[in-house]
Formats: C-alpha cells, structure tokens, sequence
C-alpha cells in the first residue's frame, strides 16, 4: 500500500480532521484577542482590576503547561463538582482548552 492509496482511502477523514482544526484554530484565535485585549486594558488601567489582570498574567506565565493542562483535566471539574456543576471534560477537550 503506497501513500497514495491511503490518501485516498482516508481522504474524507482527513479533511473532516483539516475542517475541525482550522475551526478551533479560528475560535482559539478569536477568544485569545479578545482577552488579551481585555487584560491588557485591565492592565493599563489605574483601578484594582489593573492586580487582577497581573495576578492572572503572572500564574499564566509562571505555571508549566503541562501543570496547566493537569489542573484543567484533573483539578478543575473537581472543583466545579464540589460547587454543584457536573462538568466533565474530554482529553480532547481539555488540551483545547
């Protein structure tokens, strides 16, 4: 079986797979703008939401990703549950997130 053959065997998949990834890419991108657009104005401001903003910037950057990654997987639908939301995430969904 040659590379051809599998491409074309497997073509419709694929593409299925090109379609999702170019649609998390878009609304990944969109949601990122949005809150770094937020948070740098948070950031830029006099008021205490200018502490908020350095507090989430500075776990963000300070934290592994793969501690982040583990807290979204494990920790947070944990959380969530003990505040009375059922939540369960996906690996997919969680390394999307």
């Amino acid at each position: 079986m040659n590379l051809m053959e599998v491409f074309s065997e497997s073509g419709s998949m694929l593409w299925a797979g090109l379609q999702i990834t170019i649609q998390v890419t878009v609304y990944s991108l969109l949601l990122a703008l949005v809150l770094g657009l937020i948070l740098s104005l948070m950031g830029l401001s006099k008021t205490p939401l200018k502490w908020i903003s350095k507090l989430y910037v500075g776990i963000i950057r300070g934290t592994p990703m793969m501690v982040q990654v583990f807290y979204f997987y494990f920790a947070l639908p944990q959380l969530l549950q003990y505040l009375g939301y059922d939540l369960r995430f996906t690996p997919f969904t969680a390394g999307v997130v």
